[in-house]
């Protein structure tokens, strides 16, 4: 399962996969919200394969070890190699994990929306471009 979440994360790593991103289309805060509601959802919403790709592959990460230590608590014995504590201490702090990298998911997809169009306004030209119907003396 580690081998297909590691596959599916060099896939969408891919450059290949960048798009292009157009200054005047807008993304929804909500929808992003809406979309985040699956996990890493509001990150494909956003066209942001990356980090769609880190954030599944985070939660299915946390979500598999918390099974594990789910089923090592469950199954506890006196040959165990940690005491049965220890294994509920591992099985909550992956549930804790699991929450955090939820929420992380949402709060992101959601500013990434707000600012989806800042990085290319931020790389135009000001002084060149045409503003007000004033011409440059140039």
């Amino acid at each position: 399962m580690l081998q297909r979440a590691i596959f599916i994360l060099v896939l969408f790593c891919n450059p290949n996969l960048a798009q292009i991103v157009d200054t005047t289309n807008q993304k929804s805060p909500k929808k992003a919200f809406l979309f985040s509601l699956v996990p890493s959802g509001g990150q494909l919403y956003n066209g942001r394969l990356f980090k769609a790709a880190l954030v599944a592959g985070l939660e299915i990460a946390s979500i598999q070890q918390w099974s594990r230590y789910r089923k090592a608590f469950n199954n506890w014995s006196e040959s165990s190699p940690l005491n049965q504590r220890q294994y509920l201490e591992k099985r909550n702090k992956y549930a804790w994990w699991i929450w955090f990298i939820y929420m992380f998911g949402m709060l992101e997809a959601v500013v990434d929306a707000h600012l989806y169009p800042f990085e290319k306004i931020m790389e135009t030209d000001i002084k060149n471009s045409n503003q007000g119907g004033l011409k440059n003396n140039e």
